[in-house]
């Protein structure tokens, strides 16, 4: 199914574009299809083990997504990044 993907700014600009449309069925599928096709934007993504890294969560229609649950086709699904300090 076809979804896309907003990318933050950082990725967006590491990747030359600000969307992805891609065929996913999961949030998780989605940024590992992302990362395979903007091999580029992989280590924002995941970290050195190829795990999706723990700051990162994924948004659609104004709610957090688990990363496994499946999305309808035509989904647009956000990726944000924690932020901390103090």
């Amino acid at each position: 199914m076809a979804v896309t993907l907003r990318l933050p700014a950082d990725i967006a600009r590491a990747a030359g574009v600000e969307e992805l449309l891609l065929e996913a069925h999961s949030a998780d599928e989605l940024a590992r299809r992302a990362a395979e096709a903007h091999p580029e934007i992989r280590r924002y993504l995941f970290d050195s083990s190829g795990r999706p890294r723990p700051s990162m969560a994924f948004y659609t229609e104004n709610r957090i997504l688990d990363p496994y649950e499946q999305l309808a086709d035509g989904s647009v699904v956000e990726i944000t990044f924690a932020i901390s300090g103090g």
